[in-house]
């Protein structure tokens, strides 16, 4: 692919993630190497052998969710058509990927696929936006992201719950600021989201239900894309203090803090863009997306922000990491 196709498909993806939210506010069959049974392993051996990483390119000319490695190797193409597929998230037995999908004249809304890319089914089908889904550890229920028309018609970003069939839908935040992003926490009690309702971008949890809604941050950058570590103890997230409308800032910072909000630290220290972190299965690790060299790419870092090391390396554009639980072999 020449570099101005290159380019107009990077404007192209940044320009769809950005219209619709960002930060302020015959399939082919990918030959995936089975997941070794699980034995006398180390942590870190289980993490490399079991389990890999979703994320989104959109290197053959438009949005793609794409499948590697989790050292970076073995890049594939999962749903290969014409159009914008993005914000995979894994179901918890790692056999599905549920994710968003906008058509080239069209809004987007949730589909869910099997893990090599197979069976592609649409879940919802709105006038609006759906996106950022995540699933429940259980993996009955899907929360995602919808714009919803308010009585004054004002369009307005909304947290939402559905079934995994797509059935059941149902707004859990019902309220005037802009709600999105959510992220389930491990034992499936809270849902992490970001909120604008008191004028920037900070994280806010809530019961599954929709109940006690409250605030995680408070300070004057923009922070979104929180996600939970597998034991529920932290929640790691993005901040920003610029206010740009985009998914992951130039000055975008990754942070971690403890699930109550205490104890905010900083994983992240460039002079470049860091965003939309994701754990690794045991915890250990961290993908997130940066644009230090030069455009944006997969990195990984340990969950204490050492040891940052590049996965991707390609003129596109790749975002949206999705780490997958520990995938065990059924032979």
């Amino acid at each position: 692919m020449n570099s101005g196709i290159r380019k107009a498909g990077l404007v192209a993806l940044v320009g769809v993630i950005v219209a619709v939210g960002g930060y302020g506010f015959e399939k082919q069959e990918p030959q995936i190497e089975d997941a070794l049974p699980i034995t006398s392993v180390s942590s870190e051996d289980k993490l490399y052998e079991q389990s890999t990483i979703a994320f989104t390119s959109n290197r053959d000319g438009n949005a793609e969710i794409y499948v590697m490695n989790v050292d970076g190797s073995g890049q594939k193409n999962l749903t290969n058509n014409p159009d914008h597929d993005m914000d995979p998230s894994w179901s918890p037995d790692g056999k599905n990927v549920v994710f968003c999908s906008k058509e080239i004249k069209g809004t987007c809304d949730i589909y869910i696929m099997n893990s090599d890319g197979g069976e592609r089914r649409k879940l919802t089908d709105n006038p609006s936006q759906d996106m950022f889904p995540s699933w429940s550890p259980d993996g009955s229920r899907i929360a995602y992201s919808t714009i919803v028309v308010l009585p004054s018609r004002r369009r307005n970003w909304e947290v939402c719950v559905m079934s995994m069939d797509g059935s059941g839908q149902k707004n859990l935040t019902n309220n005037p600021g802009l709600d999105r992003v959510p992220s389930w926490s491990p034992d499936g009690k809270k849902i992490a989201f970001v909120s604008g309702r008191d004028g920037n971008s900070e994280i806010y949890v809530m019961n599954a239900d929709g109940s006690n809604q409250k605030r995680l941050t408070n300070n004057p950058a923009d922070d979104a894309y929180p996600a939970w570590s597998p034991d529920g103890k932290k929640i790691v997230f993005s901040s920003s203090i610029s206010r740009q409308r985009t998914t992951v800032p130039k000055d975008a910072v990754i942070y971690v803090m403890n699930a109550d909000g205490t104890e905010t630290k900083r994983l992240t220290n460039n002079n470049a863009g860091d965003g939309l972190p994701s754990w690794s299965p045991n915890g250990e690790k961290i993908v997130f997306c940066s644009d230090r060299d030069g455009n944006y790419e997969i990195y990984v870092m340990n969950s204490d922000g050492s040891e940052q090391k590049r996965l991707t390396v390609d003129p596109a554009v790749d975002m949206n990491p999705s780490w997958s639980p520990f995938l065990v072999s059924e032979k």
